[in-house]
């Protein structure tokens, strides 16, 4: 847990150096590959169970640690020697409690349709909604990666009053996050099921495939409205962040208590794309009343 809140650090730090690719970098590309080849290893040497994978984890945190340490003294500002560091403690300390609450209800609006159909469904419909997720989030992977590039230059626009720029950052984010993830979701609705076959073996495919149609739409609406918690959080109003991941949050837990019994992975697969885009739509109508900014491919340039 350390090396993760130090990690996740220093990419801040990176973003707000405006050196995206070494945000990323870390993460998002090596901390993966590390892993693949910590479990490829102890495949190898007959060691392959829970505790080394979770070894493995922390393993690549560390190196993760110590690489982004020295690049991070590389690119760091020469003058940072000779500033006199200053803290706006009680600012930071207020928006401590709201960010931390925006993030522990994402966590749950992620996963408690999984949760839930654990406690409600059976094992097989847990597997085949944990796949479907998987599956759908890559849809969403090109507005995540687009969002750490850009969250320095929102934070920039806004305290510079520039509207136009918002509008800007805001409509060619959605557009270009649209025009990768659209392909992506196009093969998950037609091809969906072959996929799942060849990644995850036969027996997943039959069950996997409408959960993952569900959800893979439910991502396409999300990058179709755009950044739009992000743009609300780094312009100081993740208290209205807040309100729509709650209304989310308490959305997909009902539809999920309501559907799960008859409909399995797929009401939980509704429940949670439901809600996705009922989040949305609220920060989509709340970031226009607040900072007169349309975040979706059609906000005005």
């Amino acid at each position: 847990v350390p090396l993760v809140g130090l990690n996740a650090v220093r990419d801040g730090v990176f973003r707000g150096l405006k050196e995206p690719f070494w945000a990323i970098l870390p993460s998002q590309i090596l901390q993966p590959l590390i892993v693949l080849l910590g479990v490829v290893v102890l495949l190898y040497l007959g060691a392959l169970d829970k505790e080394n994978v979770l070894l493995s984890q922390a393993f690549a945190l560390f190196i993760l640690f110590l690489f982004s340490t020295v690049i991070l003294k590389k690119k760091q500002p020469s003058s940072i020697e000779r500033t006199q560091p200053f803290f706006k403690r009680k600012q930071w300390l207020s928006a401590l409690l709201p960010f931390s609450i925006i993030n522990i209800v994402s966590v749950l609006n992620a996963n408690v349709g999984i949760v839930l159909l654990g406690v409600m469904g059976e094992n097989e419909s847990v597997a085949a909604m944990r796949v479907a997720d998987k599956g759908a989030q890559l849809v969403n992977l090109p507005l995540v990666l687009i969002g750490l590039v850009m969250a320095p230059y929102v934070v920039a626009a806004w305290s510079n009053s520039d509207k136009a720029a918002l509008q800007r950052l805001a409509t060619k984010s959605s557009q270009g996050a649209l025009l990768l993830s659209f392909p992506c979701a196009l093969v998950f609705i037609f091809y969906g099921e072959e996929l799942v076959n060849l990644v995850f073996g036969q027996e997943y495919g039959a069950i996997s495939y409408a959960p993952l149609v569900i959800l893979t739409i439910g991502q396409l609406f999300n990058v179709f409205f755009g950044q739009v918690g992000l743009f609300l959080s780094m312009t100081g109003h993740e208290k209205i962040t807040l309100i729509g991941q709650a209304a989310s949050l308490l959305i997909n837990i009902l539809l999920c208590i309501a559907l799960i019994p008859v409909y399995g992975s797929v009401g939980a697969a509704i429940g949670v794309s439901v809600g996705l885009l009922v989040w949305n739509i609220l920060l989509f109508l709340l970031l226009y009343k607040y900072l007169d900014v349309k975040s979706w491919v059609f906000g005005r340039m």
